[in-house]
């Protein structure tokens, strides 16, 4: 991909350790793979790239948070309140 000048962003997933990818970021930056291993607030989580043909791009790096981060165990078993909403509710937070 970047003979090819194709960017590449890589951000964690729900099965992802951010600190395994924070190990290998310097190492990819030479390749020129742009990592976010962590939540970052607006601005900080915008990738300011350009494609293989110019064009510029920015794509809103946003690693997956899980639920337990942000809900308690009472909220997930269902016993209070609504862990979807809390869910929604602190994303909301974190983008503005």
């Amino acid at each position: 991909l970047n003979r090819a000048g194709i960017p590449v962003v890589i951000i964690p997933g729900n099965h992802d350790d951010p600190r395994r990818w924070r190990a290998v970021e310097p190492l990819l930056r030479r390749c020129r793979v742009t990592v976010v291993p962590e939540v970052r607030r607006p601005p900080e989580c915008i990738v300011s790239l350009k494609g293989k043909d110019g064009t510029p791009l920015q794509i809103a790096a946003i690693p997956w948070i899980s639920e337990r981060r942000w809900t308690t165990t009472e909220q997930l078993m269902g016993l209070e309140g609504d862990p979807q909403q809390r869910y929604a509710e602190r994303m909301r937070a974190l983008l503005h």
